[in-house]
């Protein structure tokens, strides 16, 4: 029974004596208590590993980091403190943090463990510029900015965070011919910005060539329809090639008349793409040489010509029959006439009222007609 007791008692001291020397050390009652009441192991419990989606933003990511190390839990121990060695969170474009956590009692070993809070990578930029586009030209201008907005938006990008895409254009290129070079920019939170270049074009518009008709005489003495077939025939052998658009269009105000006269034709063909492209050719009824006949004028002299203001017309006429006289322009206008029956006539004429051009005298006595040419300047 000694014994026993003896033995109590040694196991008893030993106990003492160990709190004692703490209480001694650290001359506090704060570390003698404890070392009595002490029974449960220090246990850490380190957060789960966490994985998070990349392109959220880094104050998202920094929020959800702070959260997760604050799951770190412990049991038991004395005093325990904890510390971990985080030196922030991982990027939110993709990364790892590995977290080592520590716990520290005044009656158990230090204890530790790690954790990992990972964040995906963010996926790859990728950006698809439009192929380049040709478009015929003359079409309109509204129908080429259609079509140019329509490309534009064939643009294509893949992965990227919080992707921005724009592009440079100035707008599209004209109807009549041009390209425009776009630069496209596909910019991202985690990678630098991606451009690539894309050409839209119109081809050119092909240029205007007039071909004026040849000049053409006639000979007098026809029917007025025949003239006026082959002068329909003749405006119609104007031709033009090219233009966009075009619009082709004559002045001509009819063929001039059979007994004789001329006239002068002015094409045009006016075109989207160009300013208007014009020619003139003459289309003339040659007047019929002078007849010397019994019965006609014995003498006719116009004078001055050219005329510039006033012009005389001087006729001897041999034969009894009146003299019919008419002036027409070179359109064959009628523009003035008159009737003369003595032998010797001194005709005057003012051409001041008159358009500069060419005139033409007709003289009729009896079955025999006479054409002259005056000039007016």
């Amino acid at each position: 029974m000694k014994v026993k007791n003896h033995t109590a008692f040694v196991i008893a001291l030993f106990i003492v004596g160990s709190c004692f020397n703490s209480f001694v050390y650290s001359r506090s009652l704060e570390n003698f208590k404890p070392c009595i009441q002490h029974t449960a192991d220090l246990i850490l419990n380190c957060p789960a590993n966490q994985s998070e989606a990349a392109c959220q933003s880094q104050s998202t990511i920094n929020a959800k980091f702070s959260s997760w190390l604050s799951t770190v839990s412990f049991s038991g121990g004395c005093n325990v403190m904890l510390f971990n060695n985080n030196s922030g969170a991982p990027s939110a474009c993709g990364g790892v943090a590995v977290v080592t956590f520590t716990a520290t009692s005044t009656c158990d070993p230090t204890v530790t463990c790690s954790a990992v809070f990972s964040v995906t990578a963010a996926p790859a930029a990728v950006l698809l510029c439009p192929m380049n586009q040709i478009e015929a030209a003359c079409q309109t201008q509204i129908e080429i900015d259609t079509a140019f907005a329509i490309w534009l938006r064939t643009v294509s990008f893949s992965g990227a965070c919080n992707p921005s895409l724009n592009n440079d254009n100035t707008g599209a290129p004209s109807f009549c011919g041009g390209f425009k070079t776009v630069q496209f920019t596909l910019n991202s939170s985690c990678e630098p910005p991606k451009t690539c270049n894309a050409t839209f074009s119109v081809t050119d518009a092909p240029p205007v060539i007039l071909n004026c008709p040849m000049d053409r005489e006639e000979a007098a003495g026809q029917t007025q329809a025949a003239i006026d077939t082959k002068f329909a025939a003749w405006l119609a052998s104007a031709s033009f090639t090219g233009g966009c658009n075009p619009f082709f269009s004559n002045n001509n105000s009819g063929a001039p008349p059979s007994t004789g006269g001329s006239t002068d034709v002015t094409f045009e063909v006016k075109s989207s793409c160009e300013s208007t492209k014009t020619c003139t050719a003459n289309f003339t009824v040659k007047f019929p040489n002078s007849i010397n006949d019994a019965t006609m004028v014995h003498s006719v002299h116009i004078m001055p010509n050219p005329v510039f203001d006033l012009g005389y017309l001087y006729i001897e006429n041999t034969q009894t029959k009146n003299a019919y006289i008419e002036l027409s322009n070179a359109s064959g206008q009628l523009i003035w006439k008159g009737i003369y029956s003595n032998p010797v006539e001194k005709i005057p004429l003012d051409f001041r009222a008159y358009a500069s051009g060419i005139y033409y005298m007709k003289i009729t006595v009896g079955t025999a007609i006479s054409y002259f040419r005056w000039m007016h300047l």
